[in-house]
C-alpha cells in the first residue's frame, strides 16, 4: 500500500497546511496543484510561440519588431526612446539641413 512505501522508503508528504502527519493530499490541494501546472503549462507554450517567432525572423525583422515580441518594458522603453531621437535628428536634418556640422557627425553615427 502506500503507507507502507511511505515507511519504506521514508517518504514524509508535507501538506499546503503543514501537517505531516496527515501523509495525504486532499481534493483541494490536487486541484491547486493542477492550476498551478496549467499555469505553468500555458507560460510555456506562450514562451515557446515567442520564442519560434524570433528564430523565424530575419535579422532586420527582428532589429524592428522584435521588442514587441519579447514584450519587455524596458526594450519597450529604449526602442521608444531611439525612434523618439530619429525623429527629433530628422526634424533638425530638415531645419539646419544635411550641412551642419553638427548634424552630419550624427547623421553618421546613426548609420553605423
Amino acid at each position: 500500500s502506500v503507507q507502507e512505501i511511505r515507511k519504506t522508503y521514508k517518504i514524509t508528504l508535507i501538506t499546503s497546511y503543514g501537517d505531516s502527519a496527515a501523509g495525504s493530499l486532499d481534493k483541494v490541494s490536487l486541484a491547486a496543484l493542477e492550476n498551478l501546472r496549467i499555469t505553468a503549462r500555458v507560460a510555456l507554450e506562450d514562451k515557446k510561440a515567442k520564442l519560434g517567432k524570433i528564430m523565424s525572423m530575419s535579422h532586420d525583422e527582428l532589429s524592428e519588431s522584435g521588442h514587441y515580441v519579447v514584450g519587455d518594458p524596458s526594450l519597450n522603453a529604449l526602442v521608444g526612446a531611439k525612434r523618439e531621437s530619429e525623429v527629433q535628428l530628422s526634424a533638425l536634418l530638415r531645419t539646419l539641413g544635411p550641412n551642419h556640422r553638427i548634424l552630419n557627425v550624427f547623421s553618421r553615427e546613426s548609420r553605423n
